[in-house]
């Protein structure tokens, strides 16, 4: 089928799907291979139509729609994230347990984590915890969590007459902020918000640290220390007489 594969007669322990818009970070490639290497029964799946919002939204479909063989277990990568089996092998066990769930990563420049818990807070406590929004370059999702989110909120098929038609998933809004702010929410955070309409919940592996490539490799670590000197400069500045 076009806009996509279409496979039936293999069986996969889990499905790997990136936006391939842009080219793929060779660390990212790697980071796959590895996992080849090893023996892991997997499929990886590139696509890029008309924007990342909306590719994401069609590989989250066509994987509803099983068209890539019969799986209940996918795992959305960006193009920029490199890991380690171990990493991705703890998202893919997680799923037995949690409808989506991801792993920790920063933004492209370091500073703060992709993720955002709720008040702000995450605590890197080696636990899995629930958050209000997951980034979603290293995230797992499964069939059954897909089925529960499209039968409970009745999304409509878009561009029904179009090989690559998708439901909405997750969309992109102007939201203002609390404190007045208006911002531009990304189709993650709304997936989330649809998550939460629903009952669910999406989760956060605070064992799994993935390094997310910008003008240099970025670590969880990055951001933790950007964090601790914030956090000493408004000290320092609430300790002037």
């Amino acid at each position: 089928m076009p806009g996509g594969l279409v496979m039936t007669s293999r069986k996969f322990d889990f499905i790997i799907a990136t936006n391939a818009q842009e080219d793929i970070s060779c660390e990212t490639v790697l980071s796959v291979q590895n996992l080849w290497l090893l023996g892991y029964r997997f499929l990886w799946v590139m696509l890029g139509v008309g924007g990342a919002s909306r590719t994401k939204n069609v590989l989250l479909t066509q994987f509803y729609n099983q068209q890539w063989g019969e799986c209940e277990k996918l795992i959305l990568l960006d193009r920029d994230i490199a890991f380690n089996p171990e990493q991705l092998g703890n998202i893919v066990c997680d799923l037995d347990e949690y409808g989506l769930v991801g792993g920790c990563y920063t933004v492209r420049d370091g500073k703060f984590l992709s993720s955002h818990g709720f008040d702000g807070v995450v605590t890197m406590n080696n636990e899995i915890q629930a958050v209000e929004w997951l980034a979603f370059g290293f995230t797992g999702i499964t069939l059954s969590f897909l089925k529960n989110m499209k039968e409970k909120l009745d999304l409509p098929l878009l561009h029904i007459e179009e090989d690559w038609a998708f439901y909405p998933w997750g969309e992109q809004y102007r939201y203002q902020h609390p404190d007045g702010q208006w911002m531009w929410l990304s189709e993650d955070y709304d997936f989330c918000r649809k998550a939460r309409e629903i009952g669910e919940h999406a989760y956060l592996d605070t064992r799994v640290w993935v390094g997310h490539i910008g003008s240099r490799m970025q670590v969880v670590q990055d951001a933790i220390a950007e964090m601790q000197r914030r956090e000493a400069e408004v000290g320092s500045v609430n300790e002037v007489p």
